[in-house]
């Protein structure tokens, strides 16, 4: 987010979850965090091309920090309002 030009906030996932709007997958774009349901991890989206979402992120079960390809099918996506 730094090299964007947008801040890195100074909170948790879920504080970012209750603080920012949920928005439809369908209408996620660049910029837009991807979080999970419980709350307890955020990526920040990338690109989307149709029902997939190319996000950059911390993701253990994918291998580390980098980018990851997730389908946007029940993610939950909220509009970046922290800037």
């Amino acid at each position: 987010m730094r090299k964007a030009g947008t801040p890195i906030p100074d909170m948790t996932a879920a504080d970012m979850k209750s603080r920012t709007p949920k928005i439809s997958p369908n209408q996620a774009q660049a910029g837009d965090l991807l979080l999970w349901a419980d709350g307890s991890h955020v990526e920040i989206v990338k690109s989307v091309s149709g029902d997939q979402v190319t996000t950059i992120g911390s993701a253990s079960s994918k291998g580390g920090v980098g980018e990851h390809t997730y389908n946007l099918s029940g993610k939950a996506i909220h509009r970046n309002t922290l800037a």
